[in-house]
């Protein structure tokens, strides 16, 4: 997603260590390139994505995706089936439901230039914590995994650019094809998502007869760092159940 980065997984990697797995960071985000010549598109994502795969000489792969992440997974889901063994949608954005009022708000002139000079500190924390179903768990330490590539001006730079590119029609391009997937699926919804629509995923799950859908009532946004354990065990299921 357009607020985290590969740290967001950390928890879930723990949990998965007979899998070699790999948690990327997206350009823009973390410790990738904050370039803003190129789009942070779903789209060109998406194409970043295979141009990976390609990279590491691997012809499918078990992809788990976040909020955008799960945005791309869809694309790949429609485009690229032959590059998938199974797809894992956590909290993923689609259809014509996002971007979200915060992100949309980031795309407004006047917002973005305030934020190029300087962060404002007690309102991004305050959107970080209202995606925790329990914000006991927004430590100090985990803030500053969240707040650390917006301290310089070429990671605001980037992150505004990020934010400029999402574009729904992306994923509305592509939902009529949704159904042509019919391979492994996975969905998960933290029920107290306050970001993202419970709609989505109910109309994933329609379009993905085949897919399981796990639903957790106590779990927000940020379900990676508040619920490792419930989502590695489902992606290890969903894993072996492929071998």
């Amino acid at each position: 997603g357009i607020t985290t980065y590969s740290f967001l997984w950390e928890p879930v990697l723990s949990e998965l260590t007979d899998y070699a797995a790999l948690a990327i960071d997206l350009p823009g985000c973390g410790q990738s390139t904050l370039s803003i010549e190129h789009p942070y598109s779903i789209r060109q994502h998406t194409d970043t994505m295979i141009e990976l795969l390609d990279l590491l000489d691997v012809p499918a792969v078990h992809w788990v995706g976040h909020d955008i992440g799960g945005g791309i997974l869809q694309r790949l889901a429609v485009l690229h089936p032959e590059r998938i063994r199974s797809l894992t949608l956590i909290n993923p954005i689609g259809f014509d439901y996002w971007p979200v009022q915060p992100i949309k708000s980031l795309q407004a002139p006047v917002i973005r230039q305030l934020l190029m000079g300087a962060l404002d500190t007690s309102l991004y924390t305050f959107i970080i914590r209202r995606g925790f179903f329990d914000s006991n768990l927004l430590t100090d330490d985990l803030m500053e995994k969240f707040r650390q590539p917006l301290l310089t001006a070429e990671g605001r730079k980037a992150f505004l650019h990020f934010a400029q590119c999402l574009d729904n029609q992306e994923l509305m391009d592509i939902a009529p094809r949704l159904p042509e997937y019919t391979k492994p699926a996975l969905l998960i919804r933290g029920d107290a998502d306050v970001y993202l629509t419970a709609t989505i995923i109910d109309r994933l799950h329609d379009c993905w007869p085949q897919s399981r859908l796990i639903r957790i009532v106590d779990g927000g946004h940020f379900l990676p760092l508040e619920k490792p354990e419930i989502i590695a065990k489902g992606i290890g299921e969903l894993m072996n159940h492929d071998t």
